[in-house]
Formats: structure tokens, C-alpha cells, sequence
């Protein structure tokens, strides 16, 4: 039985999302999603935290990991409980609450049928209740664009149409300009886009990403400036303890005292929110970095191995120089001929 046509323009989610050639959603890997839920304390806000818990439930439910992709999104929906159900207060949420909503219960009743091949009354009903897209107001769906943006964001060129088309609807919403400045592939324009999103909606992440973005040689008071703000404006902040030893080391050098503070930054992040593999991979390449210290960060990249075994062996190549767990182009060839 096929979904009803209608849903597909009425619903918006990446499970009914298409390229411009027709082509769905690129899910994240696995491996990806591991280090995605292994982050999502150090999420600047709410919003970016669900915005990660949905590309994870996506992925999860693209890799037959329906269960768990069920309870990522029933999370994210206590998440975008209003107060005073939900103990957190996010102007984003607030604002586009029910963008977020429109896509999480499009996502839901997409895998709900799914799983049953079919549209019983219940179903039925629950879809009847959802707003379709193209009624919703101007600037929830440049809102959903940018989800669309973000759940698409390994697509680089899928992710930057949608940014594109979030800021077109939406010029002084700053969340979009900050999406689009800390694409890697946004190119010359990443400045600009960050200066607005500070300007226009600053978090604990605009000042930190416009710091590490900005030419030193021309604005380092500019971006030492940024990082002070941060640290007074966001002191307990997992993301700014987990991101400002970065900016420092990255605007005062690599010095003993600098190494130092980064590294008391990062500490401060783990009492907060526990071990995290993230944080044993900075703390390992810190360590790293400043050199003498090699088999302590061995130590940190090891520890992130356990903390995290489904990215294991991405960690053992790119952290630690281990290509054991690599396939090498010789060893296919090998496997080649002897099937023939």
C-alpha cells in the first residue's frame, strides 16, 4: 500500500525530503551519530540539541534502529514543551515552536506508517491535526528550511539551498546567518553571515564560531574580545567550556600558560556533564598539540575509544595513526582476484 499522495505535500521530514534531483536525505553514518548523542550536552541551546536528536532519529531509522529512533523523538518533544512543563527556557523553541513540532509530527506519523503499511483512523486523525506546510506562517517555514538545512547538513550543497532559502524568507532571524557562516563550504561570505548572527540573535555559540572564523591578522583584538564576552557572558556553559580553549590557544598560541587554561576549560566541561569522548579527543589533541606529552593524550584517545566503541576505529586512524582497522586498496585487489 502506498502513503497517500497528499501527505507528501501537506508533511514536511526527512523522511519525505528530496534533492532537486529527486534523491532522499543522506542519513548520517552510524559512527556519526554516536559522536552526535555523545555531544548533545554541549549543545549552545535546546534548539540545536533537538535539531541533532531528530538527524540522529533519522539515521537511526534509516539503519533499522526503529526503537531507538522512537525515543529520540518522544525526547525531543519534551524538549519543546513550553514552560512551565519543561524546566528550560530557549527563545528559539519559543519562537519556532511550532515549525518544530510540524516537522517532528510529520517525522512521526511517516514512521508510523512505516511500520504498518497502513492509515488506520487513529493515524489518520493524528495527520488531520498537523498544519500543512505551506500554512504555516513566512517564518516558520524558513524555519523549517533550516531544519531541512540541518538534518542535511552532510550534503554540503543540499544544506546551503536551504540556508539560502531560510535567510531569503527570513533575513533578520540570526540563527539561519550563524547555520550558514559555520558551514565549512560557506566560503568567503562565513564572516559576514557571523557578524550577523552575533549582531542579530547572540548565544553562547555566535561570539566563540565569529572568534574562530575571524582572519587573526587582522582582527585578533576582534576575536579576543569575542572570547572575553563568551567567558563572562556564558561562564558554566558547556558549549563555551567545551569550544573557548580552542579560540584561546588559537588567539594566544600555544603556550604553557594558554595550554594550561584551555585544558582547566575542558575539566570544568567534564565535571559538568560527565566523561564525554568529545572532550577526551580535545583534551587528547591538546596535549598533542603542545607536545612532550604524547602518551598522555594516547591515554585521552583511548579513553575515548571506550567511552565511545562505535567510533572506535575512526579515532585509532585519525587521532592515533592506527590504519589496523583500515581495508588498504592492496588487500581489495587481493579479495578481487580471488573471486574470479
Amino acid at each position: 500500500m502506498s502513503m497517500d499522495d497528499s501527505w507528501q505535500e501537506k508533511l514536511s521530514c526527512p523522511s519525505l525530503w528530496k534533492d532537486k534531483i529527486g534523491m532522499p536525505v543522506v542519513p548520517m553514518p552510524l559512527s556519526v551519530a554516536s559522536n552526535t548523542t555523545d555531544k548533545l550536552d554541549l549543545a549552545p541551546t535546546p534548539w540545536h540539541r533537538v535539531l541533532d536528536m531528530i538527524s540522529v532519529a533519522y539515521a537511526y531509522c534509516t539503519h533499522d534502529r526503529d526503537d531507538d529512533a522512537i525515543a529520540l523523538l518522544r525526547d525531543c518533544y519534551f524538549y519543546i514543551l513550553p514552560q512551565p512543563f519543561c524546566q528550560h527556557e530557549c527563545a528559539l523553541l519559543k519562537e519556532y515552536r511550532p515549525a518544530m513540532r510540524h516537522v517532528l509530527d510529520s517525522f512521526w506519523a511517516v514512521m508510523e506508517w512505516c511500520r504498518t503499511r497502513s492509515t488506520p483512523p487513529m493515524l489518520r486523525a493524528f495527520v488531520s491535526n498537523i498544519t500543512p506546510f505551506k500554512k504555516l506562517s513566512p517564518d516558520l517555514q524558513a524555519a523549517v528550511h533550516a531544519i531541512h538545512a540541518g538534518v542535511s547538513k552532510l550534503q554540503h550543497d543540499v544544506s546551503l539551498t536551504y540556508l539560502d532559502l531560510s535567510i531569503m524568507i527570513s533575513r533578520r532571524e540570526g540563527e539561519w546567518h550563524w547555520m550558514k557562516g559555520n558551514n565549512d563550504f560557506c566560503g568567503g561570505s562565513a564572516v559576514e553571515h557571523l557578524r550577523k548572527a552575533h549582531r542579530l540573535r547572540p548565544g553562547p555559540h555566535t561570539a566563540l564560531t565569529l572568534a574562530e572564523k575571524l582572519p587573526l591578522d587582522k582582527c585578533r583584538a576582534e576575536a579576543v574580545e569575542l572570547l572575553g564576552e563568551a567567558l563572562r557572558l556564558y561562564p558554566d556553559h558547556p558549549y563555551v567550556l567545551s569550544h573557548a580553549g580552542d579560540v584561546l590557544v588559537r588567539v594566544h598560541g600555544v603556550t604553557k600558560t594558554m595550554v594550561a587554561e584551555a585544558e582547566r576549560l575542558l575539566l570544568r566541561c567534564r565535571a559538568a556533564v560527565g566523561d564525554r569522548c568529545y572532550l577526551r579527543l580535545r583534551l587528547g589533541a591538546l596535549c598533542k598539540r603542545q607536545g612532550g606529552r604524547e602518551a598522555e593524550a594516547e591515554r585521552h584517545f583511548e579513553e575515548a575509544c571506550r567511552l565511545n566503541p562505535a567510533d572506535a576505529a575512526s579515532i585509532r586512524l585519525f587521532y592515533m595513526g592506527d590504519k589496523s582497522g583500515t581495508v588498504s586498496l592492496d588487500s581489495l585487489l587481493k579479495k578481487k582476484k580471488s573471486f574470479l
